[in-house]
């Protein structure tokens, strides 16, 4: 997949559990793992499925304690066609304790939306 190919891809990050990233990687990261299944062919409801497998470890890449906390959702505009991918791919992550630039954690959320 093409982006798989580029810096901070899930590809290059995939058991790679030494990277640390500041606040807006970490959040760069978020919205970059809104793509987790960009590429991928299917009806709506496997691709609904693949995302809500996949999206848990692609988020917890960018930095500890991130978690889905509203979605993901895979939507088609013709849901049963299964030769095209998804239209979009949105979802909130949540980690309750980021450290920003000032030295102090916050409890972050991101939406994230991978769009047409």
């Amino acid at each position: 997949m093409f982006f798989d190919q580029l810096p901070l891809g899930p590809a290059q990050l995939a058991g790679n559990t030494a990277l640390n990233y500041d606040a807006w990687q970490q959040t760069f990261g978020q919205a970059w793992a809104a793509y987790t299944i960009s590429g991928v062919t299917g009806n709506q409801t496997y691709l609904q499925q693949l995302i809500e497998e996949q999206l848990p470890s692609a988020i917890q890449q960018y930095g500890a304690g991130w978690q889905p906390a509203f979605g993901p959702i895979a939507y088609k505009e013709y849901p049963d066609e299964t030769d095209t991918t998804a239209d979009n791919v949105w979802f909130v992550s949540h980690n309750p304790s980021v450290v920003f630039e000032d030295g102090n954690s916050y409890s972050t959320y991101v939406v994230s939306v991978a769009g047409t």
